[in-house]
């Protein structure tokens, strides 16, 4: 199996174990955005952490520290496309203190942390 999907399978099944940042990750947590990987920053906003979902992304998103990933730590999207430093991402305003999981803000056009 390739890297990145193996890499998103450890990250839906890490979601259940609250290792990743989203509704199940303790509330309050701070962690500090990645640097940038073998894809810069992707589609993230200055200040915001890296992130690698896909244009055409039409289901849930989870957060990985892995850096075996297919662009390393970020967000992704959980459709199992691979990724690469040419893929045309997404824009996203995620802050590092995101817990509550990523979700697509039509209003803003861009994907932002759920409830923002």
């Amino acid at each position: 199996p390739d890297v990145l999907a193996a890499a998103l399978l450890a990250v839906s099944l890490h979601s259940a174990a609250a290792s990743l940042r989203g509704p199940a990750a303790e509330a309050g947590s701070e962690e500090p955005a990645a640097s940038e990987g073998r894809c810069g920053r992707g589609g993230a906003l200055a200040g915001t952490e890296p992130c690698f979902i896909t244009r055409s992304c039409g289901t849930s998103t989870g957060y990985t520290e892995s850096a075996s990933a297919g662009c390393g730590p970020g967000w992704y999207c959980l459709d199992g496309s691979q990724v690469t430093r040419n893929t045309r991402f997404a824009d996203c305003d995620i802050r590092p203190a995101c817990n509550r999981g990523a979700c697509w803000n039509a209003g803003k056009f861009m994907w932002t942390c759920c409830g923002n």
